[in-house]
């Protein structure tokens, strides 16, 4: 013959074990929801960094063009100083030869100078995309973290001895 203390425990045990299928669902949909959110901001931060990357490489791309064409516009320059030089009869000694030197030296100054602050935003671009694969990498991270804590919290509030001293009837 059952005591009527040992029937109240297994309804209680009973009742637990819905309560312990609710807890462990909810966790588990926690746990995924967390996981998807964390994978859903590496998905965006590696975007961000792809963009990033790609603007590098214009960044590049344009310095290198516009330092093509300011060495064009110094060899235009050096042509027009050669072709006063000679229609006015002087030769390119002397003075004519150091301005036309010296415009030599500027423009290819101007085109390095170009092509430098190019490299410098370029970098500014990898280094972004580099600080946006550390925040996805840092995002997933905390949905994983997020998954397990909320595994964790609920199984917390279980009672979990009247579901191990439980038996059936």
């Amino acid at each position: 013959m059952r005591q009527a203390g040992r029937h109240d425990l297994w309804h209680a045990a009973r009742f637990t074990g819905v309560e312990f299928a609710i807890a462990a669902a909810s966790a588990a949909i926690s746990a995924a929801g967390a996981v998807a959110q964390g994978n859903a901001a590496k998905s965006a931060a590696n975007f961000n960094a792809a963009v990033a990357r790609r603007n590098a490489d214009i960044a590049r791309a344009n310095a290198a063009a516009d330092a093509a064409r300011q060495r064009q516009r110094g060899a235009l320059l050096a042509g027009r100083q050669r072709a006063a030089a000679g229609a006015s009869g002087i030769t390119a000694e002397g003075s004519p030869l150091d301005v036309m030197a010296d415009s030599a030296i500027a423009s290819e100054l101007d085109a390095l100078t170009t092509r430098y602050r190019g490299e410098l935003q370029a970098r500014a671009y990898g280094q972004d995309a580099t600080l946006q694969d550390m925040r996805g990498d840092a995002a997933q991270t905390a949905g994983y973290i997020g998954a397990g804590a909320a595994l964790l919290s609920s199984a917390k509030g279980l009672d979990w001895d009247s579901l191990l001293d439980s038996k059936a009837p």
